[in-house]
This record gives structure tokens, C-alpha cells and sequence, in this order.
């Protein structure tokens, strides 16, 4: 297809001979290692569903990016450290037990090493993205991008080193025993989740787990998105913990196709022993087994299998996996009793699963484990798997207690609770994922409290937010937060009393409002208004406001909104018990008071009946018996104390037409 100009360009020799070429005990030259690589980072589409579906509507956005930033970091991470701290030299001589030192950017790296370098460039996407799952909707994505580079680059691959290196020190061990594991339960799942463990001790949790006395997690949003997340990453780690095989030297290609077989079926068998022994359990002590729990079981039982996967029978299998159910349970009990606040609870699932497949696997190994055996050497390799975990349990958690420790100090660690109160994906990432959660104005944070019809109603609190794009602190942030906070008490308080003062209004003024009520709504809006009410005498206009639909405008909207916006309480109308509740039909109250010059008569007296309101959408007028401005759909109000008729505003995703 190409001439020799052409193929001279080529990075890699054309007639490049790689069979005499050994490096780090492992067949560089099996072509299979690269489709294994790319499978085993189709790990990251799993855990992105499972995030995503696990987190609130507002920040599904938020996880799909930090996905893809994890995944480019971590691409950038590895090819210019990572590579070089976990497998250094193919020179034995200048290699360390404890850290690699050569092969940064990919400089004097064998080509006939390159199948090896995408393969466990996988493992190492697959690591880090563990930490983002227990961190989701809550870090910045300046620290995303902090922690995902120096996970990558440090954190993992000395870790790796020790573990699949040909000169770690683990993995050397002593002259009979060694560190085994075989697809990455100690190198990528258990310090990937004792670092996402540490990151949620240090972050503060979310409001939600604060709120409940038992600190319990908020409901999924989406099932389906957790359940597809499932089994992609259910599938994912077949390739995942059966991989490995092809890098066996000294196998023929008959023997790698079994063990290939047998690995992926211990994986399946201990996912799938483990989530009915939970699902059953659940259902015969709570009568109900929680979906995403079992899922997390089933994906326990996947990370559990990579340590041993083709070195048991499959009875000893589904031991692992049932033993895994156990372990999660315990887990992540513990952890929510420390009030560490988890999303998808991966600490639980990937800490949980490996402990179990370094620690019992030994006691199961064929032929030699203890169950078989009993001999010296089995209780030896048992010690020196505890050892090898104790070790990467303190690395993973010293080095990532000082790396989240620092960006915590740098104020650059949290998002701040504005946001993920009122919605990540709008903040961060200025798109969400559902339309009908972009309820945020660029000037305006509407705090909403929804209840049944007749009830609903929302409160809306002004303040001095950020455009799009602007940038804001998040120390300024967390100022404006707590007077927002405050300012809700002060509002809520008069609403209290408001509601009181309704209450004790006299049997009188009820039925002579009722009354008033009945005599407006029977009056044509076009006409002048006049009532009488004892003696009061109100006269009331209709006013036409236009609406303006150019978005050419919306800014000096926007501008004229934040000059003149107050705001007052709106009380809870109550609805009488024999009424039927129009379910369909929800509406919504907003207190809005605009500085327009109007006329009211001189001669008028402001009583408990103040105020009457003009409903321009069903053509009749209705009066207001509080102190404030209730507008309702396209409905104009008129103060008598304050003789300025009040324009509503419509509120439409996110704009304000006046």
C-alpha cells in the first residue's frame, strides 16, 4: 500500500525481530497484549456508569468529564514516570529493588517492549479511576488532575514495581516464597482503594449524609446506568484477571488457552457466588437486598478472583466470592460508622475484595495452598502475602494522606457546598446532563422546596453569583454560602409568623376576603376594579407589561432583574380538605418586587386586605391578605401601602423575561 519513502517513516522497524528478546521474565512478543491492554481500559466506560448513575442529577456532567480528565492525566502520567519508577532498566545492573530509574518519556526503551507498555498502561487508567468514584461531585478539577498525575506517575507505579517487576522486592521475595498476585488485586485494587479511602476522610462529606442520624447515602438516580455500568465492568475484568496469562513464559499456546478459560470461569463463579449469598442474606434478615449494594458485591467478587484466578479450582472460587459478600459488608459498615462519606462505596469494593483474595488465596492455591498441603512452605508464601499487603496498605496510605493532605491546605481540594447544592455540572462544567435540571440562573441561586399542589412553593434567594466563566474563590464562596444559610432562617422565621398572624385573623375578615374573592372573579379584567371592604374603597388598573423574547436583551434583563430584585416570604396556602388536589397542574409562587412607578388613589386605607392582583392568564383579579407580593404565572400585583404596580416574571431554564 505504501512505498519504501513511506515506510521509512515508520517509528518501529519494519523487520524488527523480537524472538531472542527477554525482558522483565515476560513474552513481549505475543500480539495478544495490546487487545488486552485496550480491553482492560474499557474498565473506565464501567466505571463511569456506575458513578453516574450512583451520584444526583446534577452532577452527571461532572463525572463523564472527570472520567475522560482521569484517563488523559493518567495516558501523560505513565508515559513520562510512570513507566520508568515501575519497570526502570531491561539492564540488570542499574536496576533497584525498590524504584525504577530509567526509561523516562519513553527514551532508550526497547521497541520490542512497546506491546508491554500499552498493556499496563490499562492497569494503571483502571487504578486511579477507583479514587475518582469515591470522590465524585466533590473535588475540583485542578485537584483531579493533581492527584491523577501524581498517583499515576508515583503512588502506583513504585507500588508496581515492588509487586511485577523482575527486581521488586516483593516479588523476589526470599529463596522459596514470593509476593503472588497474579492480575493486580495488591497493585491496583487495594492501593487504588485504600488511596480513595484516605480522600474521603479528608474531604468533608456531603450535606445529604448530614442531614440523617444514620448517615445513610442518597438513593441512586438512575438504576439502569448502574446496573449497565455493572456488567461492563463485570465483563471488563475477565479480561482483566485473564490477561496476565499471555505474559507466562514457557506456556504453549494450548496450555494459554486453558488457563485463559479457567480464569475467566473462577472470575464469574466467585461475582456470581457472591452476589446470591448476599441477595439471599439481605432478603432472609432486612427482606430486602439492596441493587447497588449487590452490584458492588459483584464487582468485589471480580477484584477478589484477580489475585489467584488461574491457581484454584473453581470450588475454592466460589469460597472467595462468598467470603467477599462478608468482607463488603463489614466494610462498608465500618466505614459509614466513621462517617466517611463514600459515593459508590469503592474503598469497600476494591479494599474489601483484595484483602480477601491476598490473605485467603494462599490457604486455596492447587496443590500447594494449606487446605492441601499443610506443609511449611504453603504457612510461608501465607506470611509473606500478609507482609506484602501490610506494605502497600501503608505506602497507599501514607503517600495519599500527604498528597490529599496538601491540596486540602491549598483550599483547592473541595468543591464548595454553593455548588453541589445547587448543581456541579452548571459550575463546573456549565452543561447538565438533564435539561430539566438546569434550574440555576446566572445571577440568581433558587433554592427549591417542593411539595404536593397547594402546597409546593419555592423560595428564591438573590445574590451576587458569578456569570458563567467568571472566576470566583472558593473562600468567597463559602462566605456567601453562610449568609444564604442565614438569610434562610431570617426568611423562614417571618414566614412562621406570617402564617401566624393568618391564623389569627377573625372569623369576619375570612368571610369578607371569601367574599371579596368571589365578587373580583367575576369581574372582567379590562374594566376598572372597584371594591368595597367596610371602609375601605381600592381602586385597581390593568397594567400590561410586555415580554421580551430577544436574547439580544437578556443581559440588560439580567441587569435590571439584579438591581431591583427583592425579596419577600410567601406563605403556605392552605387547601381545604374536601377540595381535590389538582396533581397536574403545580404552582409555583414567587415573591418579586420591582421599582415601576404607579397610581393608586390618595384616599385609600390599608387594612388586612392591602393588596389585589390581576391574573392576566385566566381574566381574573384576586387580592393578597399578607404582607408581600404574591405573583403567579403572567399576574400583576398593587401595594397599597406602596403604590407601585409589580410586573411578573417568567422563569423558563434558566432565563428571566420581564
Amino acid at each position: 500500500m505504501f512505498n519504501d519513502t513511506v515506510l521509512s517513516l515508520l517509528v518501529v522497524e519494519s523487520d524488527l525481530d523480537c524472538t531472542d528478546y527477554q525482558t522483565h521474565n515476560i513474552d513481549t512478543t505475543n500480539n495478544l497484549l495490546p487487545i488486552m491492554g485496550a480491553m482492560i481500559a474499557f474498565m473506565q466506560i464501567g466505571f463511569a456508569l456506575i458513578e453516574a448513575g450512583t451520584v444526583s442529577l446534577g452532577g452527571v456532567t461532572n463525572i463523564f468529564v472527570k472520567n475522560m480528565v482521569d484517563f488523559s492525566v493518567g495516558a501523560i502520567a505513565f508515559y513520562v514516570i510512570g513507566y520508568a519508577l515501575s519497570f526502570g532498566s531491561d539492564h540488570e545492573s542499574s536496576s533497584s529493588p525498590f524504584i525504577g530509574s530509567e526509561g523516562f518519556f519513553f527514551i532508550d526503551v526497547n521497541q520490542c517492549s512497546f506491546p508491554m507498555l500499552f498493556y499496563y498502561f490499562g492497569y494503571a487508567i483502571g487504578s486511579v479511576t477507583i479514587i475518582s468514584g469515591a470522590l465524585a461531585n466533590r473535588v475540583t478539577l485542578l485537584s483531579c488532575c493533581i492527584y491523577s498525575f501524581i498517583y499515576v506517575a508515583f503512588i502506583y507505579s513504585v507500588a508496581v514495581h515492588w509487586i511485577w517487576s523482575p527486581h521488586g522486592w516483593l516479588l523476589i521475595g526470599t529463596q522459596s516464597v514470593q509476593f503472588v498476585d497474579f492480575a493486580g488485586a495488591g497493585s491496583v485494587h487495594l492501593v487504588g482503594g485504600i488511596a480513595s479511602l484516605v480522600g474521603c476522610a479528608l474531604i468533608e462529606p456531603r450535606r445529604q449524609r448530614l442531614t440523617g442520624a444514620k448517615f445513610e447515602s442518597p438513593p441512586a438516580h438512575s438504576i439502569p446506568l448502574v446496573s449497565t455500568g455493572t456488567w461492563l465492568l463485570g465483563i471488563a475484568l475477565l479480561f482483566v484477571n485473564a490477561a496476565p496469562v499471555y505474559t507466562l513464559k514457557n506456556v504453549s499456546e494450548q496450555s494459554q488457552g486453558a488457563l485463559v478459560s479457567l480464569s475467566m470461569l473462577n472470575t464469574v463463579l466467585c461475582m456470581g457466588s457472591g452476589l446470591l449469598v448476599y441477595t439471599f442474606w439481605m432478603k432472609a434478615t432486612h427482606r430486602i437486598s439492596v441493587f447497588t449494594d449487590a452490584c458492588n458485591v459483584f464487582i468485589c467478587g471480580g477484584v477478589c478472583a484477580s489475585s489467584c484466578s488461574p491457581f484454584i479450582q473453581p470450588w475454592a472460587a466460589i469460597v472467595l466470592g462468598m467470603l467477599c459478600c462478608f468482607m463488603y459488608v463489614l466494610f462498608s459498615n465500618l466505614v459509614q460508622s466513621r462517617h466517611i462519606d463514600d459515593v459508590v462505596n469503592a474503598s469497600a469494593v476494591h479494599c474489601g475484595g483484595a484483602l480477601i483474595g491476598l490473605v485467603v488465596s494462599p490457604w486455596l492455591y492447587n496443590k500447594e495452598g494449606i487446605v492441601y498441603s499443610g506443609s511449611i512452605h504453603s504457612f510461608e508464601q501465607f506470611g509473606w502475602n500478609v507482609l506484602g499487603v501490610l506494605v502497600l496498605v501503608l505506602w497507599s496510605g501514607t503517600t495519599s494522606f500527604v498528597l490529599f493532605l496538601f491540596l486540602k491546605m491549598l483550599k483547592i481540594l473541595r468543591l464548595p457546598d454553593l455548588f453541589l447544592k445547587s448543581g456541579v455540572d452548571f459550575f463546573e462544567n456549565g452543561q447538565p446532563a438533564y435539561i430539566f435540571t438546569h434550574h440555576v440562573l446566572p445571577k440568581l441561586s433558587m433554592q427549591r422546596s417542593v411539595g404536593t399542589a397547594g402546597h409546593q412553593h419555592d423560595r428564591m434567594v438573590t445574590t451576587a453569583m458569578k456569570n458563567r466563566g467568571d472566576s470566583v474563590s472558593e473562600a468567597g464562596l463559602r462566605v456567601e454560602m453562610d449568609s444564604l444559610q442565614q438569610g434562610d432562617r431570617i426568611v423562614d422565621r417571618i414566614r412562621k409568623q406570617q402564617l401566624l398572624d393568618l391564623e389569627q385573623q377573625s372569623s369576619a375578615s375570612r368571610s369578607s376576603y371569601r367574599a371579596t374573592k368571589r365578587r373580583m372573579s367575576e369581574t372582567s379584567p379590562s374594566e376598572e376594579v372597584n371594591k368595597k371592604s367596610g371602609s375601605e374603597r381600592l381602586q385597581v388598573e390593568t397594567v400590561n407589561f410586555p415580554h421580551n423574547n430577544d436574547n439580544d436583551n437578556d443581559k440588560d434583563i439580567d441587569e435590571a432583574v439584579s438591581d431591583s430584585f427583592k425579596v419577600s416570604p410567601a406563605p403556605k396556602r392552605k387547601q381545604k380538605r374536601n377540595k381535590p388536589v389538582e396533581s397536574s397542574k403545580e404552582r409555583r409562587f414567587y415573591n418579586v418586587k420591582f421599582g415601576v412607578e404607579g397610581t393608586v388613589p390618595s384616599n385609600s386605607q390599608p387594612s388586612s386586605h392591602s393588596k389585589a392582583a390581576i391574573d392576566t392568564e385566566n381574566t381574573r383579579a384576586r387580592p393578597s391578605n399578607y404582607n408581600g407580593v404574591n405573583v403567579v404565572g403572567q399576574r400583576a400585583s398593587f401595594d397599597v401601602k406602596n403604590p407601585q404596580p409589580i410586573p411578573s416574571f417568567r422563569y423558563s431554564y434558566g432565563k428571566v423575561s420581564v
